[in-house]
């Protein structure tokens, strides 16, 4: 009898430090979130540092604490704690998103492809994340395929700023200056100055 309540009174102790230790998490969780939303974003990832400390599973203070970091560009932290994120939770979206674009960032091009194409195998429609594959395989020279990228980009949302100038790039480094062209004075049409310069200066031959 005497066994059972040492070991019931063992079990409430740990019951009781794990929700002390978890209360303590989530104080310096929304300490860190109120910081966040006021652009003290050093603070804030403190805050969320704190709240890692007291509980080192908290995937939503990894992510804002990653969050707080890119906006103080710092992508290498931000990467670190996106992965963290995945982890525990592999089919995060926001994780993915924002790895992915801080991947970029750090010129980890392979790393950011292989995060968007999560993205796309999640949702084939999501523009943005053709989008960023597309600037990701422009880097790395693989123009044609980047090409195809922006033109799933233009069948799912047309009016997707940039694209047009972003596929006139991508076709003209591919050797396909006829089809660049096109594009760049699509992009221009739709208003996107930056265009001009480049059919002056390949275009108007």
């Amino acid at each position: 009898m005497k066994k059972r309540t040492l070991v019931f009174a063992l079990i409430l102790t740990v019951c009781f430090f794990a929700a002390s230790a978890q209360n303590e998490a989530d104080g310096f969780y929304l300490n860190g979130m109120t910081a966040f939303d006021e652009g003290n974003f050093m603070v804030a990832a403190d805050d969320f540092t704190k709240a890692i400390e007291a509980d080192p599973t908290y995937t939503d203070a990894y992510l804002f604490r990653g969050l707080a970091y890119e906006n103080l560009k710092n992508m290498t932290g931000a990467v670190e704690d996106y992965s963290m994120v995945l982890l525990f939770d592999k089919d995060n979206i926001q994780a993915l998103k924002h790895r992915g674009k801080a991947n970029y960032s750090l010129q980890n091009y392979n790393q950011a492809i292989s995060d968007f194409s999560k993205l796309i195998e999640n949702d084939p429609l999501d523009a943005d994340a053709f989008f960023k594959r597309a600037e990701s395989k422009f880097q790395l020279g693989d123009f044609a395929e980047a090409v195809k990228d922006y033109k799933s980009v233009i069948n799912i949302d047309e009016d997707f700023q940039k694209v047009f100038l972003g596929i006139g790039f991508a076709a003209y480094r591919a050797g396909d200056i006829e089809s660049a062209c096109d594009y760049w004075n699509e992009s221009l049409t739709r208003g996107d100055l930056e265009a001009t310069r480049k059919i002056e200066k390949y275009c108007n031959k």
